[in-house]
């Protein structure tokens, strides 16, 4: 979430945040678009997602993180769709489009 001030405008630091993730995202097309020609789209997206999978169950670890019980199993399924199939279907498009047509 974005810091807003009390005027309900945005703060300078939400300039800098999205300034940077714009930067970060248009930075990120063309490495990933060079590196999928030298490993496997899938591989990478594994180790990578794998990588962050780890990083956030460290920083969460002392998170209370339980659900209900009824929950849990749709959760699950569509978590594993969205950013499963999101994150897995990325790097076969990266590879079949130029960098000119993004």
């Amino acid at each position: 979430m974005l810091p807003i001030d009390r005027a309900g405008r945005l703060s300078p630091l939400g300039f800098l945040l999205l300034a940077i993730t714009s930067v970060g995202w248009g930075l990120n097309f063309p490495i990933m678009k060079h590196l999928l020609t030298e490993w496997p789209p899938l591989s990478s997206r594994g180790l990578c997602d794998g990588a962050a999978a780890l990083a956030l169950f460290a920083l969460a670890r002392r998170q209370k993180l339980s659900l209900p019980r009824a929950v849990r199993l749709r959760l699950l399924i569509v978590s594993m769709l969205s950013i499963g199939g999101g994150l897995g279907c990325l790097p076969i498009a990266i590879v079949g489009l130029a960098v000119e047509q993004a």
